[in-house]
């Protein structure tokens, strides 16, 4: 029975099966938070853990996983079957459980969702882009919590959009 166990993951390609497993496919430290993106939804993450856990949902199939360190963002893209908004849904519930408080949140049309969150004095930034029919990338952006908790419009950098829109 464990030759057959052992035969059967020797014929599974390595992303299947860390995925099967919710493998950690790439992790760091951004601002003095540890995180690490996740095949799956490896568990329901806790506020006490120490290191953050982002991830698609249990079923996605990730495609891909990178980090940018000159803007401090974390990249996941995954195929599901989830529109944008209900994509950030995911990811903002899986950051709740985690201690982040949602501050914004947005839709920014077809295939375009963003949030904000705060835990203590950091800031995460979640923006789900649909590139593709079931394609879905999820970039988390680290930031300190020195930006500003709102601003108008008309101050607004066209990469901070997410501020000016209210929690809806």
């Amino acid at each position: 029975m464990m030759r057959l166990a052992l035969l059967m993951l020797s014929l599974v390609p390595g992303s299947a099966f860390a995925q099967m497993n919710h493998e950690r496919l790439l992790s760091g430290t951004t601002l003095g938070l540890p995180w690490g993106l996740y095949s799956g939804a490896k568990s329901r993450p806790q506020k006490d853990e120490s290191r953050l856990q982002l991830s698609a949902r249990s079923g996605a199939r990730v495609l891909g996983a990178k980090y940018d360190a000159g803007t401090q963002s974390a990249l996941l893209s995954y195929r599901d079957n989830l529109n944008a908004r209900h994509a950030l849904e995911v990811a903002v519930d899986q950051l709740q459980r985690q201690g982040f408080e949602l501050t914004f949140r947005s839709w920014l049309g077809e295939g375009r969702a963003q949030a904000l969150l705060r835990r203590n004095e950091r800031l995460l930034e979640v923006r789900i882009i649909q590139v593709a029919e079931q394609v879905t990338q999820a970039l988390y952006r680290f930031r300190d919590g020195n930006l500003p908790e709102r601003l108008m419009v008309s101050q607004l950098p066209f990469d901070l959009e997410v501020y000016a829109a209210p929690l809806t």
